[in-house]
This record gives structure tokens, sequence and C-alpha cells, in this order.
């Protein structure tokens, strides 16, 4: 996934019912999601998480820490208080705080602590399914931030949709890469298929971004050029068209088909 306005995030938060879905459908765990009321959605939300891009914005700043990860437990559980702050404990310590920040204020962390708190938030109710939305921007905590989360997902056994324009990041935590583009799906195949067997230019132009210090690798480069279109008001046929190095009259004329051209690897490009 990369550039801003190719609708990642959009894509996050309509998985767990956070944005209105316009089509498609969603299935968690076999069951059909997308168009539940929120009264039968319900049983589903603390099952399904989501960790915030900027973790400030996500807290109240009059609320103290202890207060704002005990709502989860008021909400869902019928905990005593005593219980709430005894979890909410177990809960920083978990993620690499301390039970004494209880009391404390947004204002008083770092962001890589705010990052953790957002974190803490998000596996409260022992989820198995994390949306993490550009969860690790910070590049001063990222590598720590990383390894808390692959640390929590063996431990806890979740499955994240890890949302990020950095694909050197994403090929480092991801089993399986979906690349969208202007709001809609380019390729998605196993992470180490996309890194060394790209077949849409758009994710070529992507990986060749991306500094490779392997001795003898060659690649042909996909440059890109001109501006990401207008989503509001995206070109007619293959959406990439207008910046696509290989794009023909098909491309600019008819919206390529979402395809498997090999066994759990699917494309949406003519050429391919």
């Amino acid at each position: 996934m990369r550039e801003s306005g190719c609708g990642k995030s959009t894509f996050g938060r309509a998985v767990l019912r956070l944005e209105p879905l316009t089509e498609g459908s969603v299935i968690f765990k076999g069951e059909e999601i997308g168009m539940l009321s929120e009264s039968k959605l319900k049983k589903y939300k603390r099952q399904m998480q989501m960790i915030f891009q900027d973790p400030y914005a996500s807290l109240n700043p009059r609320q103290q820490i202890g207060d704002a990860l005990e709502e989860a437990f008021i909400i869902h559980t019928s905990m005593s208080k005593k219980e709430r702050k005894e979890k909410v404990s177990i809960l920083l310590e978990e993620v690499g705080l301390k039970p004494e920040h209880y009391e404390r204020y947004p204002h008083e962390f770092s962001g890589g602590q705010r990052q953790r708190i957002g974190i803490a938030k998000a596996i409260a109710l022992n989820p198995s399914f994390i949306v993490c939305d550009e969860a690790v921007s910070d590049v001063s905590v990222q590598a720590q931030v990383i390894k808390l989360l692959k640390d929590l997902q063996e431990k806890h056994q979740l499955t994240y949709m890890f949302i990020s324009h950095d694909l050197g990041l994403v090929r480092h935590i991801s089993d399986r890469v979906l690349v969208m583009y202007l709001g809609n799906t380019a390729e998605l195949a196993p992470a180490d298929r996309i890194y060394e067997n790209p077949l849409h230019p758009y994710t070529k132009a992507l990986l060749f971004a991306i500094p490779r210090p392997i001795p003898g690798r060659k690649r042909k480069r996909v440059k890109l050029e001109g501006d990401l279109p207008n989503p509001a008001n995206p070109p007619k046929g293959c959406p990439f068209h207008t910046r696509c190095p290989l794009a023909t009259g098909q491309c600019k004329e008819e919206k390529p088909v979402w395809r498997e051209v090999e066994e759990n690897h699917f494309v949406a490009c003519h050429e391919v």
C-alpha cells in the first residue's frame, strides 16, 4: 500500500464498520458483517479493534490514562472498579509501561509511550483482529513498536491488518500484501512473492523506490510520471493508465478485471 489518497485508511475503517460500506461485503470468521445493524454488530466489536495513526488524537487530554483504558471494561464487562484497575495495570506492563502511569494524562507521555497506550486500548478485550493504521509512523520508535506488535501477535494469536505507506516496513511484518491505487485493489499476493516477483506496473514502481543493498541484483525500472488523479473523479478505464508506462488503448477505455493469475496471486491489469 502506498500513496496518500489511495484509500488505505478508509478501507481499514470500513472493515471495522467505522465507515459505511458503499459496495462489497465484509466477512469475519465466516459471517457477513458488512450490513449488520449496530445492535447485531456489537458482539463482534470486542473481537475487532484498531490502533490509530495519531495516538494523542484518540485520547482525551483531560482523562487519566487509567480511566481511558478502563472504558472498554465498563462497556463490555461487569468487572468491579478494583478488577478493572488490576486489569489496566496488567495491560500497561504488557505494553512496556508501568502501573504508576495509571494516573498520568496523555501530555505527560512521549510519542512512543502514547503509541503503546493505543496498543493497550486495542488489546484490552482480547480481540482476534486488529487494524493497525500507520501505527508506527514515528520513525524514532519504529523498531520498538514493531517488536511489541510481533510479540503480542505471537502471545495472543492476533491477526493484523497493517496499513502503511512504507513498503520496507510492510515486508518485515506481513504475510500477505495488498497494493491499492486510487481506491482500487491493484495486486494481492504472499509477501515474498510480491517483493520478488511483482506483476502490476504500479507495484513494480513502488518496489523500485525501495533501496535494496543486494549485490548483483538488477531490476527493470518502472518510473511513475504525473500526479495522482482526483479520487473523487477517477479516470475512465484502468485507474492507473494516466501514469502507467505500459498503458494501451484498452487500458484507457476498459477497467481491468480482478483475477487470480497464479495460486494466491491476484492482479488487476490488462497487460499481465
